[in-house]
């Protein structure tokens, strides 16, 4: 009897944790076929885009960050795909970098992402901003930063929440520090981004 219970377990498998991508929550895929329309969605409030930018960065694919299927996590980078910003410093508008999420999973990063890496030249503290057009559902970014062996989001989240456009404060971030920049479409339309860093 003892064996043929042992015999039973593989076949009964391992409880379940309700997740993201339960049977009762239906995926929902969003792809650019030039209909940048979905269900009618409140447009949020565009802020003012600096007229230049000392760094101008345009995405390069392939340039996808490694995400967990119907999550928002991603693993650590380094990621060897991101596209490469250079160097920056100096105050204003330091960096600008652009680029199109094309394909989006409702209620997750599973569809299309955008990944960057800049260094900086001296430390410095930033104000970062992301804004998506048409300006409606929600666009998430993470800026990824060393702290020992360790990375951390230099934004603390913040530009990962559900307001529109997104903007924190991210730093300090240290001197020669190499950052990477992930952008992801949580919900809504596919459409266009900048995402910027201000320094005072």
């Amino acid at each position: 009897m003892r064996a043929s219970l042992l015999l039973l377990i593989p076949l009964l498998g391992c409880p379940t944790v309700g997740g993201d991508d339960d049977d009762s929550t239906p995926r929902v895929e969003i792809v650019d076929d030039d209909d940048d329309s979905t269900d009618p969605l409140e447009d949020g409030t565009p802020v003012s885009v600096p007229g230049s930018f000392a760094v101008d960065c345009a995405e390069s694919e392939p340039n996808d960050a490694p995400v967990f299927a119907g999550t928002t996590n991603t693993a650590d980078p380094p990621w060897d795909d991101a596209t490469d910003c250079g160097a920056i410093g100096g105050t204003g508008a330091v960096l600008g970098m652009t680029g199109r999420i094309d394909r989006l999973v409702q209620n997750s990063w599973e569809g299309d992402t955008d990944t960057f890496v800049f260094t900086v030249d001296a430390e410095m503290t930033a104000e970062i901003t992301l804004q998506w057009d048409p300006l409606q559902g929600d666009f998430d970014a993470r800026v990824w930063c060393p702290v020992g062996t360790s990375w951390v989001d230099a934004a603390d989240s913040g530009l990962a929440t559900a307001s529109s456009p997104e903007q924190a404060e991210a730093g300090p971030i240290s001197a020669g520090d190499s950052c990477y920049v992930i952008v992801a479409g949580y919900a809504g339309p596919v459409a266009d981004y900048t995402i910027w860093l201000e320094v005072d």
